[in-house]
């Protein structure tokens, strides 16, 4: 985990051991590319509300500021400006390279220079390790979803929204412009298939766009509920031994459809939490197996927690600094992981989408 800066909180929003603290102070010089994952509201459920700032600020305004910046940072810093994008005959292995170079978690895969599929590190876990393929004979173009939906430079945050939430993404390929509608299936249809491409968006995109220009009109109502009447954070909380081998918690996050885990001792305390990214990094790109490496050996050690009184617009603040997941903990608990440091009980887990659900509905 991740980020900027850290905000002054509440000394009760947050359950931090030493260690979660001065991992905190060490972010504050850091700056690192955002990236989302983990599901919990169905598409079904979302109500998208228009609001001004959103609907009048496009696509392309988000992109070509992310250009200019990693300009500026290629002349001061001599950075190299971030791939997105990778051929769709280049191996697995190579696009997992890549991903962890850029803290990205999809890439956009092109063939002919016009966009084909999309692929992230959701898709190795499942259908590389689980289907026993290997990431070095295995190409981009045998595990990457294709013919994604996309947005255009022209579109408004309000219509990509719309497409994240109703199409269940993470992540969508930016291309220039859209072709005219085909008047059968209502699809945008492109000169000779072409889509070319500008760039990418997440759903960590758009909490920070919700962060910096919705939310202070959200904190000023007074009814912003705390997250203990979020709801349905429970259903998202499952947990892992930390002696299991590796194996077994990418099978569990697979069969739960979540992307992260709450890993507990043979007292059934919590220790740390587990996700596909670490499986990733500290498993696959190190050259190991997931029967031969434990799940403590890869798991973040006293994570970052977040209370159910703190309010939505808090957990805004915590998981717009590179959080991607914040176990959430409750003094009146009764079941769940115990959280030795606070003497809670672990209830549930937060994501990035979730909390960008709700504020896009405000």
């Amino acid at each position: 985990m991740s980020g900027n800066s850290i905000r002054k909180m509440r000394p009760t929003a947050l359950a931090a051991t030493a260690m979660t603290n001065r991992r905190l102070a060490s972010h504050a010089a850091m700056r690192i590319p955002t990236v989302e994952r983990s599901i919990s509201i169905e598409p079904h459920d979302v109500q998208p509300h228009y609001h001004p700032i959103a609907r009048d600020l496009t696509v392309g305004d988000i992109i070509q500021k992310r250009i200019a910046d990693q300009e500026w940072l290629k002349k001061i810093e001599s950075k190299p400006i971030p791939k997105f994008s990778i051929e769709y005959n280049k191996r697995v292995i190579d696009a997992l390279k890549q991903l962890a170079q850029q803290d990205a978690a999809a890439v956009v895969v092109t063939k002919n220079d016009s966009v084909a599929g999309i692929l992230t590190e959701r898709d190795y876990a499942r259908k590389v390790m689980l289907k026993r393929l290997h990431s070095e004979s295995t190409t981009c173009e045998q595990i990457m979803t294709p013919n994604p939906d996309v947005a255009s430079m022209d579109d408004s945050i309000d219509d990509a929204m719309k497409m994240l939430f109703h199409g269940n993404y993470r992540h969508l390929p930016v291309v220039e412009h859209k072709g005219e509608l085909c008047p059968t299936s209502g699809n945008p249809l492109y000169p000779q298939g072409k889509k070319k491409l500008k760039g990418i968006l997440s759903i960590n995109d758009m909490m920070n766009i919700l962060s910096k220009l919705i939310k202070p009109n959200l904190i000023e109502k007074a009814n912003m509920p705390s997250l203990r009447e979020f709801g349905r954070l429970s259903e998202k909380l499952f947990v892992v031994m930390e002696t299991d081998p590796v194996r077994r918690a990418v099978e569990l996050m697979a069969k739960k459809n979540v992307g992260s885990l709450v890993v507990v001792d043979g007292h059934a305390c919590m220790t740390g939490i587990v996700t596909e990214r670490d499986y990733l990094r500290k498993v696959i790109l190190q050259g190991k197996t997931s029967n031969q490496v434990m799940v403590k050996d890869i798991m973040t050690p006293d994570p970052l927690c977040a209370e159910t009184e703190i309010s939505v617009s808090e957990a805004l603040d915590m998981l717009s600094h590179g959080f991607r997941h914040l176990p959430l903990l409750d003094a009146s608990g009764k079941m769940g992981p115990y959280h030795v440091a606070s003497g809670k009980r672990c209830v549930g887990m937060l994501s990035s989408k979730d909390i960008v659900n709700y504020l896009y509905q405000q």
